[in-house]
């Protein structure tokens, strides 16, 4: 029996600021920032685990492609055999896969990558309004951001363009190759030009 929570417990997300003075490297013959090495996203991911219970939701699904990698960890880190489903929302608005309908009123877990303006979570809360979040990070310092009321976070960061642990790096247009970052286990910066 899968034990039913209406309000998820407080979690305290630590906080790491971009560096004023930050390291650039190559990551696929492309330069970024440095901002969280791998070991420490690792750590991060392993102690954010031991506060969450993915048993405490009727289904568990995951926004791709950004979610999947914290997805993944945490599903291994938690031994949790239940079904992942896939949803796909973007940034833009776009959704490619939403949520099913028979999952409408059902009490899911949505596994994402980041929070940053909010809009992405707004549409998926507008087809199952009784959804709660578990991100992997979540932008500080961003103006007018939607405020998602049952959520958790594990890491908080700056405000900055930030591939990795899934995450991707490009946009159009700015000459990157496309999901070049999803598979780094750290965080890195976009260098703005």
């Amino acid at each position: 029996m899968i034990e039913r929570r209406d309000n998820l417990p407080r979690i305290t997300p630590p906080f790491f600021e971009f560096p004023k003075n930050p390291k650039i490297f190559e990551l696929d013959c492309h330069p970024v920032y440095e901002y969280i090495q791998p070991h420490v996203m690792d750590k991060i991911i392993e102690q954010f685990s031991w506060q969450v219970n993915l048993n405490w939701f009727d289904k568990i699904v995951v926004n791709l492609k950004g979610g999947e990698y914290f997805a993944k960890s945490l599903a291994k880190l938690k031994n949790y055999q239940g079904e992942i489903i896939n949803i796909e929302y973007h940034r833009d608005r776009k959704i490619t896969i939403p949520v099913p309908s028979y999952l409408r009123d059902k009490r899911i877990g949505v596994i994402d990558d980041i929070l940053d303006g909010g809009g992405t979570a707004e549409d998926i809360l507008n087809d199952a309004p009784n959804a709660s979040f578990i991100f992997l990070t979540k932008k500080i310092g961003i103006q007018d951001q939607i405020i998602i009321p049952r959520s958790l976070v594990a890491l908080q960061i700056s405000d900055v363009w930030v591939g990795g642990c899934g995450m991707n790096l490009e946009s159009d247009g700015d000459g990157l190759p496309e999901n070049f970052t999803r598979k780094y286990k750290g965080l890195v910066a976009k260098i703005m030009s």
